[in-house]
């Protein structure tokens, strides 16, 4: 399998506990619109948007996984333009919420994608635990592998464990500017991110609040609390052109 010589990939936090509104066709046309070779979308539930997912079918992103329904949580949604296949990292079993909020899949040109949202563990240590987990279990199984993990960290990108992994050789794509989530109180902060192995360049990130009129997130009548993560990678093997 030859890796493609680029890739773009886009996150999006879609809010659904903050409506609880189904996701529209049009918010599927958009959301290709952006060029995602991949796109990952977490904090969705998939039963109310049929008509969402076709749209994004025929928008070109026609390949898509979805993580196994669990009553009262969340789960996180993978579309992609080439096939996929799941792989073989799961998800922990720390809490009920763990497993569903992670989703691993590999691309037909042999990317590993992991989509994926860190819950608000009530479990005294829970945090740390996972954190411990995703430093000592996930990673170490996708690094020699071109991969990228990305999503809804809750945390920033000084936090201790992420700069662990940036020390294990991980690269951290996120936007110098901007911010990626704006609740009803408190300061904008980035807590949406992406690790990327030593496979890839990372050529652009950037933070997006408004996609094709559709306000993502910033007021109070965004669709969301998250704007959207664009990121851009390029194969380290396919030599830079000026």
């Amino acid at each position: 399998m030859d890796l493609p010589a680029t890739l773009r990939l886009v996150t999006w936090n879609v809010g659904y506990k903050k409506t609880r509104a189904p996701l529209t066709p049009a918010m599927g046309s958009t959301l290709a619109a952006t060029g995602a070779d991949v796109l990952v979308l977490t904090d969705y539930v998939d039963e109310p948007h049929a008509t969402f997912r076709s749209a994004l079918h025929a928008a070109g992103l026609k390949h898509r996984k979805t993580t196994p329904a669990v009553d009262g949580q969340r789960q996180v949604l993978i579309a992609a333009r080439e096939p996929l296949e799941l792989g073989e990292v799961e998800g922990s079993d720390l809490t009920a919420a763990t497993r569903p909020n992670w989703l691993h899949v590999r691309t037909a040109s042999g990317v590993d994608v992991v989509g994926f949202r860190v819950p608000m563990i009530s479990k005294a240590g829970g945090r740390a635990e996972y954190w411990q987990w995703l430093l000592s279990a996930a990673l170490p199984q996708l690094k020699e592998k071109p991969s990228v993990l990305l999503g809804d960290f809750n945390v920033g990108s000084h936090y201790r464990p992420l700069m662990h992994a940036v020390a294990g050789g991980w690269q951290l794509a996120t936007p110098s500017g901007g911010w990626s989530f704006k609740g009803k109180k408190g300061k904008p902060v980035a807590i949406d991110h992406a690790l990327i192995s030593p496979h890839f360049r990372i050529t652009n990130a950037e933070y997006v609040e408004t996609l094709g009129g559709v306000v993502l997130a910033g007021t109070d009548a965004a669709r969301s609390y998250h704007a959207a993560l664009v990121v851009d990678l390029a194969n380290r093997e396919v030599p830079i052109v000026d």
